[in-house]
């Protein structure tokens, strides 16, 4: 990474010498700057999101080091930390999604027994437990679970709103 590096520190003169100016330019050029960092990290570890994760932290002291006063850099960084970890959950959940996990009653053939394994009803809640926590709530989801029963009217909150602006 020794390309990557150079753009690191060419940006944190950049930063230092304040010669990006706006938060929109830094944000574009840390984002572009994370892009490269990432599309250059190979590494063929099984734990790779925590690697990744490890090097954009890196990056992301080095640039907050070089202008601290810029806090666009600092939510950019975090944004990317969160999307790799959002995205190695997804991964996480669809493998143990993919386990073929099934409940059979007593009452089977002993002959169907030794073709799928027999799982325990707590062994097949743990894993359906497993599996929702793993899932990342969604906006949408949060939303969905909210009752009609307790949603206030919005006419409750301020009265007469229209009233009042005319």
């Amino acid at each position: 990474m020794p390309g990557v590096q150079a753009l690191v520190n060419d940006f944190v003169n950049k930063l230092r010498k304040r010669k990006i100016e706006g938060s929109q330019a830094t944000a574009r050029h840390t984002a572009e700057l994370l892009r490269s960092v990432i599309s250059q990290h190979r590494i063929l570890v099984t734990n790779q999101a925590g690697a990744l994760i490890s090097a954009v932290k890196a990056v992301g002291e080095q640039l907050i080091a070089a202008n601290p006063v810029e806090l666009v850099v600092g939510n950019i960084i975090r944004r990317v930390l969160h999307i790799i970890r959002e995205e190695d959950l997804s991964l996480t959940a669809a493998a143990i999604g993919d386990l073929n996990i099934s409940v059979e009653s007593d009452e089977d053939d002993d002959d169907d027994r030794d073709d799928h394994p027999v799982l325990s009803a707590a062994a097949v809640a743990a894993a359906a437990a497993a599996r929702s926590t793993l899932r990342a709530p969604s906006l949408q989801t949060l939303l969905e679970d909210v009752p009609d029963a307790n949603c206030v009217p919005a006419a409750s909150f301020g009265g007469d709103s229209e009233g009042k602006s005319k």
